[in-house]
C-alpha cells in the first residue's frame, strides 16, 4: 500500500508539471487580492509571479449524532501559504492546529496538536477573467504523516482538483471544483465537490453561498455554508462564515473567521 500512494502521488505531480510547460505566461496579478476565503472552494488562478500570500483562519465546529450517542466541540486554526513560481504556476502549504472534545456515551474523549499538513501546486490554465468564458485550473496537493500523535495518519492523502470559474452577470460569479482524493486513515479513494455562487454587495463587501461534499461506496454527503468577505485594501481582506450539515444521522455546525494578506517579494 505505501508504494501505491507514491505512485499516486508520483503521478498527480508529474501531470500537473507536464501540462505546465505546454502554456504561455500571461497576467495572473490581479489589482485586488484574489483568496480562496472565506468558502471550501479554491480559484483558478495563481496568485501572480513573486507574489507571497497568506489566508489564516478560526474554525468553530460542534457536532451531534443522536443515533451514535455521540457530540463534541472542535476548534481550528487553518493556514494556508501561497507562492507565485511563475504567472500561472504557484506552490502552496497548508497546515492546521486542532483542539476537540469529543463525548462517545458516557465517555469523554480529547485531542490537540497540529492535525494537518499538506504541500502542493496549482496551475493556471486559462485566463478567461472579465468574460464570460470559464477559467481553468488544476490543483494537485498531498496531505503529509508529518503531524502531531493524537492525528497521526495510517496514509498519505493525495488529492486532484478541477477547477472551473466563470462570470455569470456583471460581477457575479461561479466556481466549481470537481475532484477525487484519498483517505488518510483508510486509504480509500472519493469524489469531492464544492459549488459556490458569489456575488458583490458593495465595491469592497462581497457574499456567497456554497454548496460542498463527497461521495464514496455509495454514499453522497453534502453540506451549505456561507458568509461575507470585506476588502481592507488591495492586499488585505477578511472574512466570516458559517455552514450547516446533516448527514447519516449526524448534525454539524461551524463558524469560521479569517484573513488574507498578500505581499510583493521582488
Amino acid at each position: 500500500m505505501p508504494n501505491f500512494q507514491l505512485f499516486k502521488l508520483k503521478s498527480i505531480f508529474t501531470l500537473l508539471l507536464l501540462t505546465f510547460s505546454y502554456f504561455h505566461t500571461s497576467a495572473q496579478y490581479n489589482e485586488t487580492i484574489r483568496t480562496a476565503r472565506p468558502g471550501k472552494s479554491v480559484g483558478p488562478f495563481t496568485t501572480g509571479k513573486s507574489i507571497f500570500q497568506i489566508q489564516s483562519g478560526l474554525n468553530i465546529f460542534t457536532l451531534d449524532n443522536d443515533e451514535a450517542d455521540v457530540s463534541g466541540n472542535v476548534v481550528t486554526q487553518f493556514n494556508s501559504l501561497r507562492y507565485g513560481v511563475s504567472e500561472r504556476f504557484e506552490i502552496r502549504s497548508a497546515f492546521s492546529y486542532r483542539n476537540e472534545t469529543i463525548d462517545v456515551g458516557d465517555t469523554e474523549f480529547k485531542a490537540a496538536g497540529v492535525n494537518f499538513w499538506n504541500v502542493g501546486v496549482r496551475l493556471n490554465l486559462t485566463n478567461n477573467a472579465g468574460t464570460n468564458k470559464p477559467s481553468i485550473g488544476l490543483q494537485g496537493d498531498v496531505g503529509l504523516k508529518t503531524v502531531s500523535s493524537d492525528y497521526e495518519p495510517e496514509y498519505l492523502s493525495p488529492r486532484l482538483l478541477l477547477i472551473l470559474g466563470t462570470r455569470l452577470y456583471k460581477s457575479m460569479g461561479l466556481t466549481a471544483n470537481l475532484g477525487t482524493q484519498w483517505s488518510s486513515a483508510t486509504g480509500k479513494q472519493s469524489a469531492i465537490y464544492t459549488l459556490n455562487l458569489g456575488f458583490p454587495i458593495t465595491n469592497k463587501l462581497r457574499s456567497f453561498i456554497e454548496s460542498y461534499g463527497s461521495y464514496q461506496e455509495g454514499d453522497l454527503t453534502a453540506r451549505f455554508d456561507t458568509g461575507l468577505g470585506y476588502l481592507i485594501n488591495n492586499d488585505f481582506a477578511i472574512d466570516i462564515s458559517a455552514g450547516y450539515g446533516d448527514n447519516n444521522s449526524q448534525t454539524d455546525y461551524f463558524m469560521d473567521f479569517g484573513l488574507s494578506y498578500r505581499i510583493r517579494t521582488n
